[in-house]
């Protein structure tokens, strides 16, 4: 134990986990600084000034050891006890000063910023009280274990009788009684830093001096404190506790906790080649213990009263006590082993034992990540070219279940505890396989269906589910500008929406059906008699602030750009009869009417003001990347109608097994009903086989293999990809055959074409469009377009680069916001590159203020909700866009997982830098 006198112990435990809170604590005050009174303000930089001077002298005292070659003093750790606990103490006095109570939780990103305090500080705490230990027991053999085991049984007993006796003394209101419960409460802290000095000092001097009795009853005590007592904390906290301190209910916690206690209950073997083989053995499960001892190094002072409180204190000090005494152990089997082998083979050997169970969780955490990036990257960047990718499906099936427990979502009972996250390991895990963002519900059903054919989350709730239509619009109205240099019109649709009823807190929500070549280029929302507009950010963000302001009942409204070009429109909080004012501006190419909806649809006429625009009769509009066609021009071009190709989708997935015959059934009458014409076969599941219906395709269709979901989608997709490149001038036709009710509406590019059933109910029939519009003309098509009546947009090229695209989005205009439109198709038709070419969409988007699919709109109340915005944005700019932001209701950030590695490092640098 004296090797804790190293100085690099001060820098691993003392000073590194201080700068670690300084930058937590940073992030933190920039958001919320704009929220803080002066009051708060100087408490902030007193407590900021306090923790820095102990900072720099710690920093100053072990580099000054360092350089010199000498140890720690013992004075340094009541030196860093006293400052440490005073610290906390003071701190926790003050928290309601420091972080007010109207500050919103959620604010605080880094987490309960009390929480990150004592995790971070009592590591330094405790190392205190490890040197205090030292200095006070300099002979271990003439150490009085009996009187230290008394005190630790006495203490809780005086414990109970001071607590007991307090109201007897006066508890009340005045100032002695104040000045009584400030002096009881440093009474009780004391009593309880002497119970944890008195628990530590039995134990080492039980686990170095080994003393008749403890030697004779060496199983009885070893046996109960390394493989009783952990195991029934386990039991306690997954099935009476219910979580209190993280889920540790998998099975490998109770079985690494029994190997591990085995093993450091068997004797000490003389040979030495058995020695070093449970030496190595040990010192892999010597990092659970030592997880388990961080775990609840921040809970060592609740131990004292929970001993008479839930009579189960004693479990809580059981990580401090098999640390202290496997640590000793472990020193032993490393001073017998030196006799036999050098330096140079034992410390790699207890380091790659210590490295073994990280290791294992690592490539646990690789696998997972690789099988979700994987069938991410298959789901939302396909290549269409290439053929699709196999998938483990039991890695995705564990990675999916491991997601789905860690999110924990709908978990508001305190009952429930911390049930689905594990301290540190759960961080870890959203870190390195989620970078720090998560899956929607709707997502992992998403991969479960396609995949697996089932569903990992039920009871969801859909997101941004429409709430009860409480606030109508009250009123609205129109002003529009024309600018002839650019020929486009500005218009402002105001509105005033009403809450109908007398409840508070009710949620305006409504969707806008914008028509081809409208674009949104800005919003404002009125809020306490001043308008604010709205910040352009990454939608993941928006969405994100947007609940969490929700949910504490404050003033957000925000715009959503979705698919078939939806926009959703959201203001929140209506008040009892409360009216309110925003707006949208619409940058458009001629006179447009769109639609409302609402209880009743409502059509809204923008004419233009500027006599010069009137009569004027837009037929396309072109520019270096595409072409803007409205109805009128599109009604001027050629009618056509392409010759069908037909392609056969059959469902491959699991529930379609031992089903072969049923389908070449159905597939004989329509290939007969179609005869001769073409026809190609698509066998289905979350990948594809095809082939043409010709020639041996029966025995083809009876050696495939099913597995997974139906994946529709994706084959209607590759089919319409493909058919553009390959053979434009015919009409794809599809059919899809599948035992699923409930097929999903495809939109392949942004045209929806609904799905109807034929013939039966197991056969769904894809129809294409009996005749189209052929821009330019019939003989070179560069385009067909559908002949609806509504506008269109034609890319020139086949596939722009982004370069180009992002080139012509400089300013906020009507022809930045098509080359905006032009990239997001691109996007859709070339997922393979969404990565990249989605961070050039979101930053020209910003460039020019207009809004696309993955920027909105949202109006905030103050600085530090922006503040907030701009700090979630910065975490989804920098993750996969395929990831979601976490959805809890008020999540609180886990804690850190770096003092894990910390301590790690602190033993390996107490192994490398030992004295002889």
């Amino acid at each position: 134990m004296k090797n804790l006198l190293n100085p690099y112990w001060a820098l691993a435990v003392v000073v590194l986990p201080h700068f670690i809170l300084f930058s937590l604590f940073a992030s933190s005050y920039q958001i919320i600084k704009s929220l803080l009174t002066p009051e708060n303000l100087s408490l902030w930089w007193k407590f900021g000034l306090g923790l820095s001077v102990i900072t720099i002298s710690s920093l100053f005292y072990a580099v000054f050891c360092l350089t010199n070659k000498r140890d720690l003093h013992t004075v340094f750790g009541l030196l860093a006890l006293l400052a440490h606990g005073v610290f906390m103490w003071l701190f926790l006095m003050n928290y309601e000063y420091i972080i007010p109570r109207d500050i919103p939780a959620w604010l605080l990103m880094q987490g309960d910023l009390l929480m990150l305090v004592y995790t971070f500080l009592m590591p330094a705490c405790v190392y205190g009280l490890f040197l205090m230990v030292i200095h006070f027991t300099p002979d271990v053999y003439k150490a009085n274990a009996s009187i230290d085991f008394m005190l630790v049984f006495l203490i809780p007993f005086v414990c109970y009788i001071l607590v007991s006796s307090m109201p007897f003394f006066g508890w009340g209101n005045g100032i002695t009684a104040q000045i009584f419960q400030h002096i009881m409460i440093v009474l009780l802290v004391s009593m309880m830093a002497a119970f944890l000095f008195f628990l530590t000092r039995f134990f080492y001097v039980v686990a170095v001096r080994q003393d008749t009795f403890f030697r004779d009853a060496r199983i009885v005590w070893q046996v109960l404190c390394f493989v009783c007592l952990p195991l029934l904390g386990l039991f306690l906290n997954n099935e009476q506790f219910h979580f209190v301190f993280g889920d540790f209910s998998q099975g490998y916690f109770y079985g690494i906790a029994l190997c591990n206690g085995l093993l450091f209950c068997l004797p000490a073997f003389e040979h030495r080649y058995l020695r070093l083989l449970l030496f190595v053995l040990r010192s892999v499960g010597f990092v659970y213990i030592a997880y388990f001892f961080v775990v609840f190094l921040p809970f060592l002072p609740l131990s004292l009263p929970a001993m008479f409180v839930f009579g189960a204190g004693s479990l809580m000090l059981m990580p401090l006590v098999n640390f202290i005494v496997q640590a000793q152990i472990l020193t032993e089997d490393y001073a017998y082993l030196r006799y036999h082998w050098n330096d140079f083979l034992l410390v790699p050997v207890f380091v790659g034992g210590l490295a073994c169970l990280p290791t294992l969780f690592w490539v646990e955490c690789a696998q997972d990540k690789y099988a979700l990036k994987t069938a991410l990257a298959y789901l939302y960047e396909t290549d269409y070219e290439k053929p699709s990718p196999h998938i483990n499906l039991a890695s995705l099936r564990h990675a999916l279940e491991n997601v789905a427990s860690t999110k924990n979502t709908r978990n508001n009972d305190f009952a429930e505890g911390q049930k689905g996250k594990t301290p540190y390991l759960s961080a870890f895990y959203r870190w390195y396989v989620l970078e720090n963002m998560t899956l929607s519900d709707a997502k992992i059903n998403h991969l479960s269906q396609v995949f697996l054919n089932t569903q990992l989350i039920t009871n969801t709730r859909p997101a941004n589910a429409t709430p009860v239509q409480n606030v109508v619009l009250d009123s609205l109205w129109t002003e529009t500008n024309y600018d002839k240099n650019r020929g486009e019109y500005v218009t402002w649709l105001h509105t005033k929406a009403r809450n109908t009823t007398q409840m508070p807190n009710q949620e305006f929500a409504t969707e806008i059906t914008l028509p081809t070549g409208v674009w949104v280029g800005d919003y404002y929302l009125d809020i306490e008699n001043r308008r604010e507009h709205g910040i352009l950010a990454e939608k993941k963000a928006v969405k994100w602030i947007y609940q969490q302001i929700v949910n504490v009942r404050r003033d957000p409204g925000f715009l959503e750009l979705k698919d078939n070009n939806k926009l959703a429109w959201r203001i929140f909080p209506f008040m009892d009869s409360q009216v309110r004012t925003s707006g949208i501006q619409f940058l458009h190419r001629e006179p447009l009417t769109f639609k409302l909806n609402n209880k009743k649809e409502i059509e809204i006429r923008t004419l233009p003001i500027n006599q010069e625009a009137k009569g004027d009769i837009i037929e396309t509009t072109e520019t270096d990347l595409g072409v803007y066609i409205s109805p009128a021009g599109k009604a001027k071009l050629p009618l056509v109608t392409r010759p069908a190709q037909y392609y056969l989708i059959v469902d491959n997935g699991n529930e379609t097994k031992g089903k072969t015959d049923a389908y070449l059934a159905s597939l004989k009458k329509i290939g007969e009903s179609l005869q001769s014409q073409k026809i190609e076969i698509v066998l289905m599941n979350y990948r594809e086989t095809s082939f043409p219906m010709q020639g041996d395709w029966q025995a083809r269709l009876r050696s495939r293999q099913a597995e997974g979901g139906f994946f529709a989608d994706m084959a209607i997709r590759k089919i319409l990809f493909h058919h553009s490149k390959q053979r434009p001038h015919y009409q794809p036709v599809i059919v899809l055959l599948s035992e699923q009710k409930d097929l999903p509406t495809v939109t392949p590019f942004g045209e929806p074409r609904p799905i109807e059933k034929w013939e039966n109910t197991h056969i769904f029939f894809l129809p294409a469009p009996a005749q189209e519009r052929a821009y330019p003309n019939a003989q070179k098509p560069l385009a067909y377009l559908p002949d609806n009546g509504e506008p269109s947009i034609v890319v020139k090229e086949p596939k722009p680069s982004i370069e180009k695209l992002t080139a012509h989005t400089q300013e906020r205009s009507w022809a930045s916001g098509l080359h905006l439109h032009i990239a997001e198709q691109m996007i859709e038709q070339y997922p393979s590159e969404m990565q990249a070419r989605w961070l050039a969409v979101v930053q020209a988007s910003f460039r020019t203020q207009i809004q696309g699919k993955a920027t909105s709109f949202i109006a905030l109340e103050n600085e530090a909700q922006k503040e907030a915005l701009l700090a979630k944005q910065k975490q989804t700019l920098k993750a996969s866009h395929y990831l979601d932001t976490h959805d809890e209701e008020t999540r609180r950030m886990d804690e850190p997982v770096w003092i894990w590695a910390v301590l790690l490092a602190g033993l390996g640098v107490w192994w490398y830098f030992r004295k002889p």
